[in-house]
């Protein structure tokens, strides 16, 4: 999943951002660790530090069904007419024709 998001992140934005992008995903897992580690520091059961930090995974569960797949996985698998329709909302959304 994190290498289907990294590659919808990179294919997708305009070249300007496309290091942007690249940088962004790799340093939330970063700042991701720093925050569990606070959090440890003030919850001192297990049971709540679990839930505390397993609440905001329910999100990108809830992500994986709303983002499109990488137009590049789609043409390997022989499924063009979905990757040009992600091709074109992306180009859309960068105001790219």
């Amino acid at each position: 999943m994190f290498l289907n998001i990294f590659n919808l992140a990179v294919e997708t934005v305009g070249p300007k951002t496309k290091t942007l992008a690249s940088m962004i995903i790799p340093a939330s897992f970063a700042i991701g660790v720093a925050i569990a580690g606070l959090v440890a520091m003030s919850i001192r059961d297990w049971r709540t530090y679990q839930i505390v930090l397993g609440a905001p995974f329910l999100a990108l569960v809830i992500f994986y069904f709303f983002l499109p797949e990488s137009p590049r996985w789609l043409i390997a698998t022989g499924r063009y007419k979905e990757a040009q329709q992600v091709i074109e909302r992306a180009s859309k959304m960068n105001k790219v024709p």
